[in-house]
């Protein structure tokens, strides 16, 4: 019967591992240097040296900031966007949002896809999903003919009120994978399926900017754990505080965006209601350090009632990211800089290399 649970976690600089023994009723910590290169390695050497016989696993849950590390320090790869003709502005224009709002020095933060990068779809659906003009599957000839030429892993798709009804997204990926194999697409109503196209199309580039980084590594982590013969599933934390599977986080990569900081948020909250004497304690504001970006994030959680929009920001770039999370205030400072701290160092200057 297999008597072992196994949490794991991976930084910039360290992966961490908590192994509980069922049967003994013990816990054992352990923790290796991080394999920037190939994350997958430091998590396996880890688990060989903390689980006596991964034969044994029933449970392994493992939380990463492979993706969020990916979005910081601008590692994903280029994307395109495909959104429906005439409203392919929108994803450019963005939102009004000026944090100093009387500087004469303002520049626009830069989005992940420039406006030379997304391509026009013709269609058009009604608001109540009825539809305005058929999908020309035509008018994708000059995406595809950029995947194929300039050699391109992503494509976020974004089409108007194709949250009320995908059908005309989900040609389009149909069309793509036909002519493009192995090229990910992201569908922006399967990730953040909530009106208003700048919103979606944000979320949605953003979940192909990591997609591919995020894919590989997990894909690998799992061959590891087969070979290692472990029995269990792979799970992975996602930003709202649950846990999903490894084969729909490699779908959906943005689910697991703050994966790695909001487990410890959770642990706050778990310890605050067992050891109700030192709740006030540590219900206080704590500070994480999370390898190559700061946190601020309290130990008291309650899971959103809904979507709301937050921003993701890396100094120069912002994003918008529609998907259910914790309210963590990111101090994404460029490199994770902490203004307050006075920490300076970027996260090129961090890490196990």
């Amino acid at each position: 019967m297999p008597r072992y649970r196994a949490a794991m976690d991976i930084g910039g600089t360290f992966t961490d591992f908590v192994v509980i023994d069922d049967r003994e009723q013990t816990t054992v910590t352990g923790k290796t240097s991080t394999t920037p290169a190939h994350p997958e390695q430091g998590v396996l050497s880890g688990l060989e040296q903390t689980v006596p016989d991964a034969g044994e696993l029933s449970f392994v849950v493992h939380g990463t900031t492979v993706g969020l590390n990916a979005f910081l320090e601008r590692k994903g790869t280029r994307v395109l966007l495909a959104m429906t003709t005439k409203l392919s502005d929108a994803y450019s224009i963005a939102r009004h949002d000026r944090k100093e709002l009387y500087t004469l020095r303002y520049r626009k933060p830069t989005r992940l896809v420039p406006r030379h990068d997304v391509y026009e779809v013709v269609e058009r659906l009604r608001h109540d999903g009825s539809v305005d003009t058929e999908l020309d599957i035509a008018s994708l000839g000059p995406l595809v003919e950029a995947v194929r030429r300039d050699g391109i892993e992503a494509v976020a798709v974004c089409l108007v009120h194709s949250y009320v009804n995908p059908d005309h997204e989900l040609r389009v990926r149909d069309e793509l994978e036909r002519e493009c194999p192995g090229l990910s697409v992201t569908l922006s109503h399967e990730i953040a399926r909530e009106w208003r196209e700048y919103e979606r199309a944000s979320t949605a580039v953003m979940n192909a900017y990591v997609a591919p980084r995020v894919e590989d590594y997990l894909r690998n982590l799992e061959s590891g754990l087969v070979e290692l013969a472990v029995p269990a599933k792979l799970h992975v934390m996602q930003s709202n505080g649950g846990i999903t599977t490894a084969a729909k986080a490699r779908r959906q990569p943005i689910q697991t965006l703050l994966s790695g900081p909001v487990g410890g948020t959770i642990g706050g909250a778990a310890l605050s209601r067992r050891l109700p004497e030192e709740r006030e304690h540590l219900g206080r504001l704590a500070r994480i350090i999370a390898g190559r970006h700061q946190l601020l994030q309290a130990a008291r959680v309650r899971l959103p009632l809904e979507v709301r929009p937050v921003a993701v920001d890396r100094g120069e770039s912002r994003e918008l990211e529609a998907e259910p999370e914790h309210d963590l205030g990111r101090l994404a400072q460029p490199g994770g800089a902490d203004p307050v701290a006075g920490l300076g160092p970027g996260p090129r200057r961090r890490g196990a290399d």
